[in-house]
C-alpha cells in the first residue's frame, strides 16, 4: 500500500493550508455460469487515491487510480 503520510507531508511542505486524503480500496468477484454450472471465476482489486487541497482560499482536487511513484509525484506538481 502507498504511503498517504508521504503525499500528506510533501503537499504540506509545497505551503498547502489544509489536505485532505481519501483512500478508497474495492474487491470486485465475477461468476460465469453455463447451462448452471460454474466455468469461470475472478477477481479484481481496485485501489484509488482523493487528494483535495486548499491555499490561499483556493481548493484544488484530483483523483489518482494509478498509484505509482511516477504518478503520485505528477499529480503533486501539478498543484
Amino acid at each position: 500500500m502507498i504511503e498517504l503520510e508521504k503525499i500528506k507531508d510533501k503537499l504540506l511542505s509545497k505551503g498547502m493550508d489544509d489536505v485532505v486524503i481519501h483512500f478508497s480500496c474495492q474487491e470486485g468477484v465475477q461468476i460465469k455460469f453455463v447451462n448452471n454450472k460454474v466455468v469461470k471465476t475472478g477477481s479484481e482489486l481496485t485501489e484509488s487515491v482523493s487528494v483535495f487541497v486548499a491555499k490561499d482560499k483556493k481548493i484544488a482536487m484530483t483523483s489518482l487510480n494509478d498509484l505509482s511513484d511516477a504518478a503520485i509525484n505528477k499529480a503533486i506538481r501539478s498543484f
